[in-house]
């Protein structure tokens, strides 16, 4: 099942917006991935510091992306922002080897909170 077979499903009405969560490590590709959904340039592409929140028409879904900071010290809040989203996107960065474990451990703290329990989809992509 793709991103957008899964949208499709949440999608119950025509005019329903959907709630979109990037996560990842600092520097794992969350913010590329963004301006690439907003169509926009991604040469000028700079590490976040807090979130960044976009409104994104695409394929005839309305998506309001919200792309969270992966920096240490900001990773505590993201379960603050879990309410509400219909998806949750954990970017891991493949070419980054060093940092496997540690996303692995983010990203297996982040499967194991509550208001998460049972509800996801793992799709990979390549």
């Amino acid at each position: 099942m793709g991103l957008l077979s899964l949208l499709r499903k949440l999608k119950s009405a025509p005019d329903q917006e959907l709630r979109l969560l990037l996560l990842g490590l600092d520097n794992a590709g969350k913010t590329t991935l963004l301006k690439k959904l907003a169509s926009e340039d991604i040469t000028q592409t700079t590490p976040t510091q807090g979130f960044n929140i976009k409104s994104v028409q695409s394929d005839g879904f309305k998506l309001n992306v919200w792309d969270i900071g992966g920096q240490r010290k900001i990773r505590p809040y993201w379960r603050n922002y879990f309410e509400n989203t219909d998806v949750l996107i954990y970017v891991i960065d493949s070419g980054d080897r060093k940092r496997f474990e540690e996303t692995g451990q983010e990203l297996g703290e982040i499967l194991s909170e509550e208001k998460l329990a049972g509800n996801y989809y793992c799709l990979h992509f390549k």
